[in-house]
């Protein structure tokens, strides 16, 4: 009970901080309007010079109040910049939000979260509907993680400004690469920037790979994963570490793998494992029909924007399957409050498996495991745990 009620406390206190480097900010702003309207020798020869007022620019306020509160609290430029921004968000761009923070609500890492992650909007309006619908979405919330809450103010944007999702990610595109560090101790990393899809994809291929050795397979799942991506990068077989070969139960391709071979088949390219592959992908009807902007979600990535669920839909490798709700509905409910239908629930021989479609509402429903602090998207867990 205490340590709750000091997290909440501890919101408030970080709000008060924000409202007072607000404060602060529009004092700075103040002083520098005074000076311009009324100049000192230090900018007689800017302002007398041909005659000409000089241009009040608001970025000078904003430059000195990050100096100054670098210099009070003692932080690095990056972090003063980026509390005097959220200082800016709490009293104009998402007030109603900040007002959560407040009232101890959300945490000031959540706020913080999310401030950044409705940057890209520029339109006043939209802005001010997204801290609306934003402020409400956190709200019925109730206690999640920073994670979470960057979804969910992600959700809203997509919403919102789509055209703003769709600046952000050709942006994000130009960030692609592949880059390796040297870790000392003999070890080095690879780190790879791509699609979310595809990276979902590289990783489950690897993964997939690195399960398929026999039990007498020593290395941890880790060691092998890193075994297995090395080897497809390079061209080479994946192996198992067994000693004994003739009596290994690896179900991996051949040396022949490169080369030729459908997948699953001795020879091919992929294992079995691997064939099975599958990545989960969620939107409305409405948008794969271009009927609207409403944003999709990625299991084991997040919110994508609309453009984004089309083209995965599009892929020639997709399989599109729709889910109709109303099979879960009472036809008596109205459709704005459905009632889940115990007949449509579960499976008929047996009352505590559910059926299929069950299955995959719960998991897009929920997204991740809802157990605090567990991110593990949902195809990925039991579905007691979604």
């Amino acid at each position: 009970m205490y340590a709750s009620v000091a997290w909440r406390g501890q919101a408030y206190l970080v709000w008060e901080q924000l409202r007072a480097v607000g404060q602060f900010l529009d004092i700075v702003l103040a002083n520098l309007h005074d000076r311009l309207m009324d100049p000192g020798p230090d900018l007689e020869s800017t302002v007398a010079g041909g005659g000409e007022a000089v241009e009040f620019d608001p970025l000078d306020a904003f430059t000195v109040a990050t100096a100054e509160v670098q210099v009070i609290f003692g932080l690095p430029e990056a972090k003063a910049r980026a509390l005097v921004n959220q200082a800016i968000a709490a009293a104009e761009r998402l007030s109603v939000t900040a007002d959560l923070l407040r009232d101890g609500m959300i945490s000031a890492d959540m706020f913080a979260a999310v401030v950044a992650r409705t940057a890209i909007v520029d339109s006043v309006e939209a802005m001010r509907a997204v801290d609306r619908d934003l402020a409400a979405a956190l709200a019925r919330a109730g206690h999640i993680s920073v994670r979470k809450a960057e979804s969910i103010a992600d959700q809203v944007v997509a919403r919102h400004d789509p055209e703003g999702v769709r600046r952000r990610r050709a942006k994000a595109a130009a960030k692609k690469n592949m880059t390796s560090r040297d870790l000392g101790d003999g070890l080095a990393g690879i780190f790879l920037t791509t699609d979310a899809e595809e990276a979902r994809l590289c990783f489950e291929a690897v993964d997939a790979l690195a399960k398929a050795v026999c039990p007498a397979d020593r290395r941890s799942l880790r060691q092998r994963r890193s075994a297995a991506a090395t080897a497809r990068l390079r061209g080479q077989p994946f192996t198992c570490g067994c000693t004994d070969k003739t009596g290994c139960t690896a179900e991996l391709p051949t040396a022949a793998a490169a080369e030729s071979g459908e997948a699953g088949e001795p020879g091919g390219g992929l294992s079995a494992r691997q064939a099975r592959i599958v990545i989960h992908a969620i939107c409305q009807k409405s948008t794969l029909d271009g009927d609207d902007e409403e944003p999709g979600w990625l299991d084991g990535h997040g919110v994508i924007g609309a453009d984004h669920a089309r083209e995965l839909a599009s892929r020639p490798d997709a399989t599109v399957r729709e889910l109709d709700l109303e099979v879960f509905t009472d036809p008596d409910q109205p459709v704005e409050e459905p009632l889940i239908v115990e007949a449509h629930t579960h499976q008929p021989a047996d009352p505590y498996r559910p059926t299929t479609a069950l299955d995959t509402l719960a998991r897009a429903l929920f997204q991740t495991c809802t157990i605090p602090g567990c991110e593990r998207p949902a195809w990925h867990c039991e579905l007691d745990h979604v």
